[in-house]
């Protein structure tokens, strides 16, 4: 009796709901076998009269699954609910182009003919997934040594791919700090160059996060200029050999505030006058 209901439960789904269209997809068909499983893809063209194919695809690997006509139970393609056997009759209509010679190969018939067949294959990695794309970053002002004061920002530089991974990249990096002081903003001095650094970036600085790199206050240590804003700003340009310069920047906290510390600085400045 559950499963009864369950398998109505699923008819009535696949009636109502529209599977979504991936963009550069075919066809995208749903099926639901006779044990409760469901199975989605593109028709693959090894698709005979014995058995469905269904494939799906990523950047890095592909996916193909059969299973037995007599074992479909349910057929959704492209959002449109069809009987098996009219599904079977129009499989041309959502059969997709022939396969390559280096495809997924057809694996040998299952003795257990109820049990889908399924074979796997990594696709390498092409362009696209090796090379930078865009440019990430984040920006803050670091405590790297044994006593309180600050020593500097530390940025976080992350290279992406277009498919959004992080790509550990060699080149040149350039980082500049900008800070905003009390002059009205048309002024050309309203927007002061707190710091500069230009670092080499090899890919064996990469984590699964980035890479990491510190970059040292030279002299001035903006987090103690009460006369600038909190905020500041990184601006941060990475050169990729053969591959491009890419831009990012990230807004820091200059200064966390803590009126305590606000009236030190001000004692501070007051006792050495």
């Amino acid at each position: 009796m559950a499963r009864s209901r369950f398998a109505a439960f699923v008819l009535l789904w696949l009636s109502a709901v529209a599977v979504p269209r991936f963009a550069g997809a075919r066809d995208l068909v749903v099926v639901w076998l006779e044990d409760g499983r469901m199975l989605t893809g593109e028709v693959d063209p090894r698709t005979d009269g014995e058995h469905l194919w269904l494939r799906s695809t990523s950047p890095t690997f592909e996916i193909a699954t059969s299973a037995a006509w007599e074992r479909i139970k349910a057929v959704n393609a492209n959002g449109e609910k069809l009987a098996v056997a009219e599904f079977s009759k129009r499989i041309d209509e959502f059969r997709t182009q022939e396969p390559k010679a280096n495809e997924l190969p057809i694996p040998a018939p299952s003795t257990t003919p109820n049990i889908a067949t399924t074979v796997t294959r990594a696709i390498p990695q092409h362009n696209a997934a090796t090379r930078v794309a865009s440019l990430d970053v984040e920006a803050r002002v670091a405590n790297w040594d044994q006593d309180a004061a600050t020593d500097g920002i530390e940025i976080r530089v992350i290279p992406r791919n277009t498919f959004g991974e992080i790509i550990p990249a060699s080149g040149q990096i350039t980082a500049t700090l900008i800070g905003r002081n009390q002059l009205p903003t048309r002024d050309r001095d309203a927007f002061p160059q707190l710091g500069r650094w230009s670092l080499r970036a090899d890919t064996s600085d990469f984590t699964p996060y980035g890479a990491a790199y510190r970059l040292p206050f030279r002299g001035r240590h903006p987090d103690e200029d009460s006369s600038l804003a909190i905020h500041g700003l990184v601006e941060v340009s990475f050169y990729v050999a053969g591959q491009g310069r890419f831009t990012s920047d990230a807004a820091i906290y200059l200064q966390t505030f803590n009126p305590v510390r606000r009236d030190l600085q001000r004692h501070a400045l007051e006792r050495d006058r």
